[in-house]
């Protein structure tokens, strides 16, 4: 799961120009946080985004890859989304809003 420096900066800077997003070391990647809740990783330079049955048809439509460690459960944010901070934070709210389902479909 190594993440290079150059990867970090720029993915965070992309993603804190959409919105207040925390992370945490996480096995050589990082987890990420929005608004306290755990919605995403980067892994080998990649940002992989928490998903549900609501939220992945529009990666899918897209052809966005899963993360391999949870198939399913995370599928990798496209570049022009990243690019563009008012669609990315629509993006990192719905990744937010899925982790939230998830856990409460747990419980």
């Amino acid at each position: 799961m190594p993440v290079t420096p150059a990867a970090k900066s720029r993915l965070l800077a992309a993603l804190s120009a959409a919105r207040p997003i925390t992370s945490r070391a996480m096995f050589g990647g990082l987890g990420l946080y929005h608004d306290g809740v755990f919605m995403g990783v980067i892994d080998d330079d990649r940002l992989f985004l928490k998903i549900d049955a609501q939220t992945e048809p529009a990666y899918v439509e897209r052809g966005m890859e899963t993360w391999s460690v949870t198939p399913g459960a995370y599928r990798e944010i496209p570049d022009d989304v990243l690019d563009d901070p008012e669609t990315c934070g629509e993006w990192l709210d719905a990744s937010r809003d899925a982790a939230m389902r998830r856990k409460a479909k747990k419980r």
